[in-house]
């Protein structure tokens, strides 16, 4: 019977190694793939290390550099001399015609961009110089994503034509599946490539409207320093040149690579982290069970090592013993990670899971064996240590199962349960902060109300309304039919909605001609009635009237509170003008003032934003919000709003209705998966840790039944039993603790860039989570120390 259940307590503590190794080699496997893509592996470009971004930015605002004008770059491309290569990209989001029209994501861009960046099409061919000629045909390179779900791979589709904004245009080339064309290589997103074309006269052909993506190469044995001095230099001579468009703009030079990837670092490297002290908790727990082990068969190993077998041998031999479970934990880990890919790439911007080519293969299953012989390592390094400490008479004396149990042995597992906690530590205050940040993201007031209201967006792009004055008069007639519906409390029409993706369009602006100003301003278009759908307090002047959104012949503008404090700190904002350099420079009457959006998301600060009425700022789309009555649900009425929208126009591209509330939600999505995630580490790093107390203190208190009889026979009372137990783990509990606050202090600087409203250093977490592991940590030593405190002293003493 003793036999049989030492051999279920044995399965047991496998087991324990299996699942502790399973999950530290799962996560730290996850993680470390996905970094190791992310941040060493190299983008799928021609020489990705020599491509570098370039863009201007006022001095005062360096932070929004990423957009250029066309006419800036092409002085760049003339006057540089430290590039290879320059190209320019522009978003273009034209209507596709198929069975029904859809709008899709595309990009023009100038002639050079596909050699630059090496893009060698799969199917067909690339651009040629006679492509970009003026009343060349009209062309299109798909990308190999795009070709694959719209067409199901059609290897019939080159050669024929797409309408394309009611145009044809001809599939020329298919791109590769390992390329696909997202931030920040391009603006947004592409699926289509066609050549660029800014005619004369065009808004794009004014140095002051800033909307391209400019990609450069840098040449041989040009460093990034070398390249940002001269492009200092010719900003310089374009803003003595061009002192209204350019005078205060500075150039940056910036690593493609960095660009793509510095938004996820700071979360990537604390995800990298937290894995690895994850798999850290779980080898401690294993080392634990195994210095058990080798208390035990202390006799047997040095009868071994007493009959010549050497230092190495014995390692062998408990690497011998350890390498089924760790292959077990192996196959388990990379379940683990197949099981949780999903959730660590749902972290990461979908444009960086595209440009990097994120995905299962066989470099995940390299990884993973890695970190399992690591695993392996660091399980028997303790012990093989320990016992290569003792010498060979006093393990033959039984000195490992008596004397070394009580002072080295003992000393090894107590120094391991206080690592034990110092991870779990570490782990649980970085969940802690981003919980924290969590709370106060969730809290921060966005300006309006997204509650209750829905958008839709309406492509315009088709020949019918290439006529600006036919799109507005459809718009106006569809707004009119929409708001006099009883189910409509208030509906409107804006140019960019809210917590899109991309912001608003900038410009910069000025008090006098002649004179802007250097930095730049949000800019919107928006309609009679936005400001009461959405919720947006109106604070001083009025907002625009039926007449003045009725054509683009009103020079009026609203501001928001930012703007105005900015432009006229402590004066009133109404009534005075402003002057901005986009399509007409008379001055503007600034008719109102109205609270501030945090358009971007919760976490970022608001920003200046001017408001023009809605004709003004019409570029082919439009979008329709809408607030129905209370009574009335948001899916029932966005289908009654698409039918209308679709009998006054069955040609026009309607796309989906998008509840306000979800961008808002989705704003905060990534911060709470993040937060999830740490989570789940520090709750199963305290599971591991408390497993790991229990099984240290129960070990304990069976090499010590004996004992314990004795004083109970002697009088000793369960709670004297109970105390003396507690005793001998507090120490090591303390000791664990401090340097878990330190740990948790680094840990804390990783999180530093994506915490919101909360100090790394918060006192509430470094208050809360010590004492909440401290409890748990007492709980897992208690429930042995009761068990040992009502044991029945006859039985004890009878026992060998």
């Amino acid at each position: 019977m003793s036999s049989g259940g030492s051999r279920l307590r044995r399965l047991g503590l496998d087991l324990l190694i299996v699942l502790s190794l399973g999950l530290g080699i799962g996560a730290l496997s996850t993680a470390g793939s996905i970094v190791h893509s992310v941040l060493v592996r190299a983008l799928p470009f021609s020489a990705p290390d020599r491509l570098v971004l370039l863009g201007a930015a006022p001095a005062s605002t360096p932070e929004m550099w990423r957009s250029s004008s066309y006419l800036d770059f092409l002085d760049w491309q003339a006057q540089s001399r430290v590039f290879s290569e320059m190209a320019v990209s522009r978003p273009w989001e034209p209507s596709l015609r198929l069975v029904e029209s859809e709008r899709v994501s595309g990009a023009e861009v100038s002639e050079g961009f596909s050699g630059l960046l090496g893009l060698r099409p799969a199917l067909g061919r690339a651009f040629t110089p006679a492509d970009f000629r003026p009343g060349a045909e009209p062309v299109v390179v798909l990308s190999h994503r795009f070709w694959k779900q719209r067409f199901g791979r059609d290897p019939h589709l080159l050669g024929r034509t797409l309408l394309l904004d009611g145009k044809a245009s001809v599939v020329i080339g298919i791109l590769p599946a390992r390329i696909t064309l997202d931030e920040p290589v391009v603006i947004g997103s592409a699926d289509l490539l066609r050549p660029l074309s800014v005619p004369p006269g065009s808004m794009f052909a004014s140095r002051g409207v800033r909307a391209m993506r400019v990609i450069a190469r840098l040449g041989n044995g040009v460093t990034r320093e070398k390249a940002a001095a001269e492009m200092g230099q010719i900003a310089q001579r374009l803003a003595a040149a061009y002192p209204e468009t350019n005078r205060n703009l500075r150039v940056r030079v910036e690593p493609l690579r960095e660009v793509a990837v510095a938004g996820s670092r700071p979360l990537l490297l604390a995800l990298l982290g937290a894995s690895a002290l994850l798999l850290l908790i779980a080898c401690v727990n294993a080392a634990c069970v195994r210095l058990a082990a080798l208390s035990v068969r202390g006799r047997d190993l040095a009868v071994r090592a007493a009959l010549g077998a050497g230092r190495a041998q014995l390692l062998r031999q408990l690497l011998r013993e350890s390498l089924p479970l760790v292959g077990l934990a192996f196959v388990l880990g990379l379940l683990l990670t197949l099981w949780t890919w999903g959730t660590f790439m749902a972290l990461l911007p979908a444009s960086l899971v595209h440009l990097t080519g994120l995905a299962l293969d066989g470099r995940v299953l390299a990884i993973t064996a890695l970190v399992s012989l690591l695993a392996l390592g660091l399980v028997d390094l303790l012990p093989f240590v320990q016992l290569t400490r003792l010498p060979v008479s006093v393990m033959l004396a039984g000195g490992t199962a008596q004397a070394g149990e009580s002072r080295s042995s003992r000393r090894s597992r107590n120094a391991l349960v206080a690592a034990e906690i110092a991870l779990s530590l570490a782990l649980l205050i970085g969940a802690g902060l981003l919980v924290r940040s969590l709370v106060c993201l969730s809290q921060v007031d966005l300006g309006f109300h997204p509650e209750r209201v829905f958008a839709l967006t309406l492509d315009l792009g088709s020949p019918a309304y290439a006529e600006p004055r036919n799109a507005w008069s459809f718009l106006t007639t569809l707004l009119r039919d929409v708001q006099v519906r009883p189910e409509i409390a208030s509906a409107a029409m804006v140019t960019n909605l809210p917590l899109r993706e991309g912001g608003n369009m900038k410009t910069r602006l000025g008090l006098r001609p002649g004179a802007l100003l250097d930095w730049q301003i949000d800019l919107n278009g928006v309609s009679q009635g936005y400001f009461s759908t959405l919720g947006i307090p109106l604070l001083r002047g009025r907002g625009f009237t039926p007449e003045e959104t009725a054509d683009d012949q009103h020079p009026v503008a609203i501001l928001n509170a930012s703007a105005a404090r900015r432009l006229w700190a402590g004066e009133e904002a109404v009534g005075k003008r402003v002057i901005l350099d986009f399509m007409s420079s008379a001055p503007r009457e600034v008719v109102g003032v109205v609270g501030d959006l945090r358009e971007p998301g919760p976490e970022d600060p608001p920003q200046p934003e001017i408001y023009l009425p809605y004709p003004q700022v019409f570029f082919g789309t439009a979008n329709l919000v809408v607030r129905p009555v209370p009574r009335w649900g948001l899916e029932s009425m966005a289908h009654a709003i698409r039918v209308q929208v679709q009998w006054q126009d069955r040609s026009l591209p309607v796309g989906e209705a998008i509840p306000m509330q979800r961008l808002a939600e989705a704003r905060i999505a990534n911060p709470t998966t993040d937060a999830r995630i740490l989570t789940c580490f520090g709750v199963t790093g305290l599971l591991l840790a408390a497993i790991g107390i229990y099984g240290v203190t129960s070990f304990t208190v069976a090499r010590k039944r004996r004992e314990i009889g004795i004083r109970i026979a002697l009088g000793a009372r369960p709670e004297d039993i109970i105390r003396a137990v507690l005793r001998q783990s507090t120490g090591w509990l303390g000791l664990g603790l401090l340097l878990g606050l330190g740990g948790g202090v680094l840990l804390s600087r990783l999180l530093a860039s994506i915490l919101y409203g909360v100090s790394p250093l918060d006192p509430w977490t470094f208050a809360a989570m010590p004492l909440f592991l401290l409890a748990v940590a007492l709980w897992a030593a208690y429930v042995p120390a009761r068990r040992a405190a009502f044991l029945d002293p006859m039985r004890a003493l009878a026992e060998p």
